[in-house]
């Protein structure tokens, strides 16, 4: 099996414990019995285990400090499903996919509820917001890609494009969809697409490294892609650069070991860095012409899942998974060195991870 099925919730393994004593409580913790209501701050989505449905959602608010756990379950009386993956923000709903239990769960922003159930996607992954009434979900069972228009109820299509999708971003012109898996659509697994979301036609296909994973575009509008070189180990890693104009690699990093899984790639505030997670996280510049070889922060004991940014403070957040067993942590830090201010905890295998600011 190819390491792009294995996700850090399938995992067979059984951790140590991690450290969760190093990190401690802060703020408020909600119990669930109040729904979510309408409010700026970060959403994280809690995988859970593998065939269990104990998905959750946890939501934080950076000024109070308060957190809110499993507000789908508050907002809904019903598990939220098998594996969550992303949630996408539209005016006055949200999106959320659940993989293993191949649907995707409509709500309202005003209170969490469920609008829509959204079933008989075949393996959905992450969702990209084209407009508020174009969305596209990538999925890795199928070669085709879920076009979703919401609306009431929401029309849901589908895109051939010959090969199953993981990462997507968007730069206001293009969509960019990786090519993360061969196992299920036996297609080469090293490519990007380049497509045209509002003709539904693939553009152009740019080669980069072996299973590339995450995508991140930089405030000169250039392309980023992480790719893990293979489940098995088969290539090297690589960060690829691709010119957002060109539609060409300009620039690609090779990590010098095979046996490194680089993943979870994203900018900082203002999209002249770039953010990585490979065992430690890792900062470097988008002018840098070589990896960097010190984090900015040190794993230690924690095993660190997920990472992101706060879009106007640019602090960083990310997740500690533990053993993938118990609740997993977030732990935020500012500066360079990036030093832990606080932590709180989450749900089961914490991972991806979207900030929500209110219209």
């Amino acid at each position: 099996m190819e390491k792009t099925i294995t996700t850090t919730t399938f995992l067979a393994v059984i951790l140590f414990l991690l450290g969760a004593c190093e990190d401690k409580d802060f703020g408020e913790q909600g119990n669930g019995d109040n729904p979510w209501t309408r409010n700026h701050g970060l959403f994280i989505i809690n995988e859970g285990n593998f065939g269990s449905g104990n998905g959750s959602i946890t939501f934080y608010h950076p000024v109070t400090g308060t957190i809110e756990q499993n507000i789908f379950y508050s907002s809904n009386q019903r598990p939220l499903g098998d594996i969550p993956m992303d949630i996408c923000f539209l005016d006055d709903r949200a999106v959320i996919t659940v993989n293993n239990s191949g649907k995707a769960e409509v709500v309202s922003l005003d209170d969490f509820r469920s609008l829509e159930t959204l079933s008989g996607l075949e393996s959905p992954r992450n969702i990209q917001a084209i407009s508020d009434s174009l969305l596209f979900i990538s999925d890795l069972e199928t070669s085709k890609m879920h076009v979703l228009r919401p609306g009431d109820p929401a029309v849901l299509s589908k895109m051939e494009v010959n090969k199953s999708t993981e990462a997507l971003a968007y730069d206001g012109h293009y969509l960019y969809a990786s090519n993360w898996s061969s196992f299920y659509v036996p297609q080469p697994n090293n490519t990007i697409m380049v497509i045209d979301p509002f003709q539904q036609t693939l553009v152009k296909t740019v080669e980069v490294a072996k299973e590339p994973n995450s995508i991140a575009i930089d405030k000169n509008g250039d392309i980023w892609v992480l790719s893990s070189g293979g489940y098995l180990n088969e290539q090297y890693p690589a960060l690829t650069r691709i010119h957002g104009v060109w539609l060409t690699v300009e620039q690609q990093m090779r990590f010098p070991d095979k046996a490194m899984a680089p993943f979870s790639l994203t900018t900082n505030a203002s999209g002249d860095s770039l953010l990585f997670i490979n065992h430690h996280i890792y900062a470097m510049a988008v002018t840098d012409t070589a990896l960097p070889q010190n984090p900015l922060i040190k794993a230690g004991k924690r095993n660190i899942n997920s990472l992101v940014t706060h879009p106007q403070t640019g602090m960083l957040y990310f997740s500690n998974a533990l053993d993938y067993q118990q609740k997993g942590w977030i732990i935020r830090c500012q500066g360079n060195p990036c030093v832990p201010t606080d932590s709180f905890r989450a749900g089961i295998v914490p991972a991806r991870m979207r900030f929500f600011s209110p219209s």
